[in-house]
């Protein structure tokens, strides 16, 4: 696949550190800008934040790159942390716009090493929290 010649800003591996190893922030939702040529985090979320929250967010902001530190309570009620990557273009955005996201994914995961599921989704049905658990719990067979 082509690239688009967009780099990743420097405080985007910083804010991603930040949740994987440090959990300071609960998701970092990334956005290219294309008249600056970079990549770079427009919301960073408090550690508090819910995922309801995170939905909202990325409804707004339209096409873009998410990282979410998704919390599961394991059946020995211990809890784990899981990255999950989100590759989200909503199906009303221009085609443009879709297209250079497609054509940046390498970029950005240059700096969100570590994850452990990757999801792509273009409506927010497609990744509601239950959802978003099941497909993590089959990955950990639980």
């Amino acid at each position: 696949m082509p690239q688009s010649g967009i780099k990743n800003r420097d405080d985007c591996k910083d804010v991603y550190a930040n949740i994987k190893d440090k959990h300071l922030h609960k998701y970092v939702i990334y956005k290219i800008d294309a008249v600056k040529l970079k990549i770079e985090p427009v919301v960073v979320a408090d550690k508090h934040a819910t995922y309801a929250q995170f939905l909202d967010d990325l409804a707004q902001v339209g096409c873009c790159y998410a990282v979410y530190d998704f919390k599961i309570i394991m059946p020995d009620n211990s809890t784990r942390d899981k990255l999950i990557f989100y590759n989200w273009a909503p199906d009303d955005q221009p085609i443009k716009a879709k297209m250079l996201q497609s054509t940046t994914l390498k970029e950005i995961e240059k700096v969100t090493d570590g994850i452990h599921m990757k999801v792509q989704a273009s409506e927010l049905n497609e990744i509601q929290e239950k959802d978003i658990e099941e497909q993590l719990r089959k990955t950990l067979r639980i």
